[in-house]
């Protein structure tokens, strides 16, 4: 079943061809991504002054209706995903894409955002700075 969905056929397609049904399909995949580390793997950096730029962008999953945000913290310098986190455009979901980034970087980096209301509510003032894109 894995081999089915790394070529992208469909979940209807794959209950259909192993002749299961597809909730049988559908129990796999969310048993798949339950054991899915949810913090990311970055290359090990020094405890030192580090930058990460956050910010948020939305798409949808079968209808416009289905909103989903996907949170990404990059570094500044390496441009290296360091925490993602999917989910709605909450405090909740700011402080998931906080706790998916390695320790170093909650520690020791300065933060820049968007003046988006749920990083205020989450990230340390201290290190967080607000900035207007360009």
């Amino acid at each position: 079943m894995s081999r089915m969905l790394l070529e992208r056929i469909y979940q209807a397609g794959i209950a259909r061809v192993l002749q299961v049904s597809e909730d049988t399909v559908q129990r796999y995949v969310n048993s798949q991504a339950a054991a899915v580390k949810k913090q990311v793997e970055v290359t090990p950096k020094e405890k030192k002054r580090l930058s990460v730029q956050m910010d948020e962008l939305w798409s949808f999953v079968d209808s416009k209706g289905n909103q989903q945000w996907v949170w990404l913290a990059l570094d500044a310098q390496t441009r290296e995903i360091v925490g993602v986190h999917i989910g709605d455009r909450s405090a909740v979901s700011a402080q998931a894409l906080w706790n998916s980034m390695p320790p170093v970087y909650r520690q020791s980096a300065v933060i820049y955002t968007d003046h988006w209301s749920a990083y205020d509510s989450v990230l340390p003032s201290i290190r967080h700075r607000s900035v207007d894109s360009r």
